[in-house]
């Protein structure tokens, strides 16, 4: 009997083991090719955009895999595609790649329109649904992006995705006044209630930030956050509601200005571009991740250097010369990547007051930007005033940089109090010329703004860096949070 039972223990063991297996059901794979493109050759880039921006927005943790894009493109290579799949090459494809779905098609370009349509294979029931988006404009294309992924997320996965179009005043939190304790803390450590989850902020980064970016650079679809304080730059990821650090890179014989990130070469992946001095000279530099290395690929550049986002939701990389002692020439240039430094194309602004770090250009060439006696105005592209704020903003101390925010024409300025170390954003609606939403006031200076998906979540935030004074009566080190707003 004894052994009867433990044979009849095993068995039953067994079969349970197997029967939880078998319940689970393992994540559906998806594989996202690149879309052909039928249109001008200076909007190919709309190709790599839109299908890097695909995958975080289809993934679902233990639900929805996508397929890695070098094993696809690998796969493609194999089957000798170079244009448009067809349906039976879809199916092939998926079949080869061990896949559920195949998202694939096709963005044309005309002058009266632009349209995307993507066509999902399910490979189980043999269907193809198609999606269709179009814009007037190729660069309205990319905010299509998260329109399309959240009907194919809600149709064909069951998902619903909340999509914050515009930052509510009633639905965000009163104040931060606990800016050292996040909304989800470590374990053992109590949360800070609020509202609404729309808000989020790190821990206190040891380090006194001079700039920020939002970007990736290591072309695997996840943006990273780049910081800079005087003498280093920091690399952090997300992970698990809170930032990674994941390299730091000392330059101890430059003094660092400004943080940006963009694809110069277009691998896919960006590079970081920091403005910086070598003494009194102004000496930029580009690195590159390689290998899990940032390298330097352009040193000494004679910009100071910045890339913006116009109206229109295109970027463009803006320079200026630099005198001695860190002060800034009158002209602001377009400049070009050419492979080893820059070139200026065109001088966009040639005025005395302008400078590349406190000036946004609007359509038409208009510039908004803060003026001598630390208003903002905006002016002409000629130099006329059109307008002037009736706010006084500090000199100085006011904004690394204003990004544009899709929201009524809007653009993001802050103001910081240096009187009680304290500090807030706002929203202006350039239509208006009024403020359509203002922070809580904050505890610590901002010291630069960016609008990126911080979290990889397939929204973007609003994301600012705020330095604080240490309380510490034995260091008069300050130290950094990282803040974001989802809008």
């Amino acid at each position: 009997m004894g052994l009867k039972r433990v044979l009849f223990c095993t068995i039953f063991f067994y079969l349970f083991v197997l029967c939880v297996s078998i319940g689970k059901e393992r994540p559906k794979r998806i594989a996202i090719v690149p879309f052909a493109i039928y249109g001008p050759k200076n909007v190919h880039y709309l190709r790599e955009g839109i299908c890097a921006m695909l995958a975080p927005r289809l993934r679902w943790e233990d639900k929805i895999e996508v397929i890695e894009k070098d094993i696809v493109e690998k796969a493609i290579t194999q089957q000798k595609i170079k244009a448009v799949l067809t349906e039976d090459q879809a199916k092939k494809l998926c079949k080869k790649l061990n896949a559920d779905y195949i998202l694939y098609g096709r963005i044309e370009i005309s002058n009266e329109k632009a349209t995307i349509e993507a066509r999902l294979l399910n490979i189980k029931d043999d269907s193809v649904k198609t999606f269709l988006k179009q814009s007037k404009k190729p660069d309205g294309l990319i905010s299509k992006v998260h329109e399309l992924t959240e009907e194919i997320n809600k149709k064909v996965f069951g998902r619903h995705i909340i999509n914050v179009k515009s930052p509510d005043p009633n639905n965000w939190p009163k104040e931060i006044s606990r800016p050292d304790i996040t909304i989800n803390p470590p374990k053992g450590k109590k949360a800070y209630k609020v509202k609404s989850l729309q808000c989020w902020h790190s821990y206190p980064l040891p380090l006194e930030t001079r700039g920020i970016d939002i970007g990736d650079i290591d072309g695997d679809g996840k943006m990273e956050l780049t910081i800079i304080d005087e003498h280093n730059l920091w690399v952090y990821r997300f992970i698990d509601n809170r930032l990674v650090m994941i390299k730091k890179r000392e330059v101890p014989e430059y003094l660092l200005v400004a943080v940006d990130l963009y694809d110069l070469n277009g691998d896919r992946s960006d590079e970081i571009i920091l403005s910086c001095l070598k003494g009194d000279k102004v000496a930029s530099m580009v690195l590159s991740w390689k290998d899990e290395k940032l390298l330097s690929i352009a040193k000494d550049i004679p910009w100071y250097i910045r890339v913006m986002r116009l109206t229109n939701g295109k970027r463009l990389i803006f320079g200026q010369r630099g005198e001695k002692k860190g002060l800034f020439r009158p002209g602001i240039f377009i400049l070009h990547w050419k492979g080893d430094g820059f070139e200026s194309r065109e001088e966009i602004c040639s005025l005395s007051n302008a400078k590349i770090y406190n000036c946004l250009f609007l359509e038409k060439r208009q510039l908004f930007m803060l003026d001598n006696e630390n208003y903002l105005v905006l002016s002409s592209k000629d130099g006329e005033r059109e307008w002037k704020s009736k706010r006084h903003y500090l000199k100085g101390e006011t904004m690394g940089r204003m990004p544009l925010i899709d929201w009524d024409g809007g653009v993001v300025v802050y103001q910081n109090y240096s009187k009680n170390f304290t500090s807030e954003v706002n929203i202006l609606n350039l239509t208006e010329m009024d403020i359509k939403w203002r922070s809580p006031r904050l505890a610590g200076i901002i010291t630069d703004c960016q609008i990126g998906d911080i979290d990889n979540d397939g929204r973007a935030e609003l994301v600012f860096s705020l330095l604080r004074r240490n309380m510490n009566i034995l260091s008069n080190k300050g130290n950094t949070i990282i803040v974001a707003y989802e809008y």
